[in-house]
């Protein structure tokens, strides 16, 4: 799950989950900006503005304080996560006092309940270099200052590092998001929308067929071409041998369609004609499936996707954001998983828009 975190150096747990935020703006007389007297260069462990709070815990054990009003009066020296999807920024680089964000909210929110400050002691934290990881960074932040306000992930390897995580306050946990396909499903009149549930080489085929099997049962049922212009008649029609001929492919076309009009003479006719209505039926039960199914597919997705397998199943590559606790957890729980690293969000969504 990944939560908002107000991380202690402390073992004393202040900060309960937040039920409600308030819209407020965050009382202040000036422009909110970070206190440069308490920067450190990142991963720097020679400078420390982390404060003891153990006499804290001492009277809260001893039941000399509420936990809600530990920290009343007091200045909390906080390394806020620079972070423009949940803070608003302004052109200088200030927080927006009217608007600072839902991260900001919360701050503050947390801050009026306990009854401390953090307005005038506070700093921003960059994403960490490529050396370092996200739980590095952690883990240098609640050394180096009281708290940590950023997006984290409450894994057991942060928590034995010393990381105190308070019960999440919105739930995120992680969300599969892939690229829409582009709907080019033309709803417009086409003559031939009626072939495509076939391809042509089956209509080909079909065709070539239909024509060889009126050939093959004009042969059994009336002779070869030779003893029918030898016929009983002295002077036959031109146009006789002709017209048999598309009269018994006619028949072989109406077979495919499911209608059976041949009444053979001979046994050599009736396997023919056997073998054609056989032959219809597979092709109309094929024919209708396919145009069923082709009638269906056009307005489904191609794949469904809703878990980690689904993807590793159909091959696919996940976009994840590098050196996070997210990469991390896939690896050791998917180790057949194909991991795209991105270096930031924005570069993750770039990555599954131009898939």
């Amino acid at each position: 799950m990944i939560s908002l975190i107000l991380l202690l150096q402390a073992p004393l747990h202040l900060l309960r989950s937040i039920s409600s935020l308030i819209e407020a703006a965050i009382v202040t007389d000036g422009p909110l900006l970070p206190n440069p007297d308490l920067y450190v260069e990142p991963f720097n462990t020679a400078v420390s503005y982390c404060q003891d709070f153990c006499d804290l815990q001492s009277k809260f054990h001893n039941g000399e304080v509420e936990l809600r009003t530990a920290f009343q009066g007091r200045q909390i020296n906080v390394n806020i996560g620079y972070d423009s999807s949940v803070i608003n920024f302004l052109e200088d680089g200030t927080i927006d006092p009217l608007e600072p964000g839902i991260m900001i909210e919360v701050l503050d929110e947390v801050a009026r309940r306990g009854g401390f400050t953090w307005i005038d002691s506070f700093v921003y934290e960059q994403a960490p270099p490529p050396d370092k990881s996200w739980t590095d960074l952690l883990v240098w932040s609640i050394a180096t200052y009281d708290i940590s306000v950023n997006w984290w992930f409450t894994t057991p390897e942060r928590v034995a590092l010393g990381a105190s995580f308070p019960t999440a306050w919105y739930d995120a946990a992680q969300i599969i998001g892939e690229k829409q396909d582009v709907d080019t499903f033309d709803s417009g009149f086409d003559l031939l929308f009626w072939a495509k549930p076939f391809n042509q080489g089956v209509w080909w085929t079909l065709l070539g067929t239909m024509v060889l099997t009126g050939f093959v049962f004009l042969y059994v049922e009336e002779g070869t071409l030779k003893e029918l212009s030898h016929s009983d008649e002295d002077n036959p029609k031109p146009g006789s041998i002709v017209s048999l001929i598309i009269t018994y492919i006619h028949k072989s076309f109406l077979v495919v369609t499911g209608h059976l009009e041949v009444s053979p003479a001979t046994h050599a006719g009736q396997v023919v004609s056997f073998s054609m209505a056989f032959f219809a039926v597979l092709i109309v039960s094929a024919y209708t499936a396919n145009l069923a199914s082709f009638l269906v597919v056009q307005k489904a997705s191609n794949v469904q996707i809703n878990t980690v397998n689904d993807i590793i199943k159909i091959g696919g590559s996940i976009c994840v954001y590098k050196s996070t606790a997210v990469e991390d957890e896939l690896r050791g729980t998917y180790g057949n998983a194909i991991l795209v690293p991105k270096d930031d969000d924005k570069d993750v969504m770039m990555g599954v828009a131009n898939r």
